[in-house]
């Protein structure tokens, strides 16, 4: 089939999911269900992909489809791109609220204190999201210098030579964002 024959019909299955033609819907999440699927393993970028978050991502891309009556479809525009990288984009924004809310759980969840962080009971799951938020906030230099100084991880990639001065200022820049982040006194 021609690409122009393949957008005029994607973009009658929107049109009949937005009539609320529930054969449609069946034949979107059919036709589309693997696309959205694949696009959330590429976004989570995994060895080892986690089969039970990708479907739990693909599960709120269609619920929330569904719950909005398929407002989000109206955007669609088959000049743009095809309907599954559409339906990709969708996948990334609940992708994003997730991670956004397990951080904050997490964040709510665990106290903060140092010695709850490194208390051997406490998931690894809610530390490295929110390590990973914390790291999200530094510079690349803080960032390299965490992993090089602090962390010890001393790989020649990520080596970065400071004046001693330099050492003490960026050491104590990124002891500061840290207390503030994980609200140490």
């Amino acid at each position: 089939m021609s690409e122009k024959k393949v957008r005029s019909v994607e973009q009658a299955l929107v049109h009949r999911c937005l009539a609320g033609d529930r054969g449609a819907w069946q034949r979107l999440y059919l036709d589309y269900g693997n696309a959205v699927r694949d696009s959330i393993r590429t976004l989570l970028r995994t060895r080892v992909t986690d089969e039970h978050l990708v479907e739990e991502v693909a599960s709120r891309v269609w619920s929330w489809l569904l719950s909005l009556q398929g407002r989000p479809l109206r955007a669609f525009d088959p000049d743009r791109g095809s309907l599954a990288n559409f339906l990709a984009l969708f996948a990334r924004q609940q992708l994003h609220r997730l991670a956004r809310r397990r951080v904050r759980r997490a964040m709510r969840e665990v106290a903060l204190g140092a010695s709850h962080i490194a208390d051997s009971r406490t998931s690894p799951i809610p530390t490295r999201l929110m390590m990973d938020e914390f790291m999200s906030r530094l510079s690349n230099k803080e960032r390299r210098f965490l992993h090089s100084h602090l962390l010890g991880a001393r790989d020649a990639g990520d080596a970065i030579t400071l004046s001693a001065t330099n050492t003490w200022k960026t050491k104590q820049r990124v002891l500061s964002k840290f207390r503030t982040f994980f609200q140490i006194r």
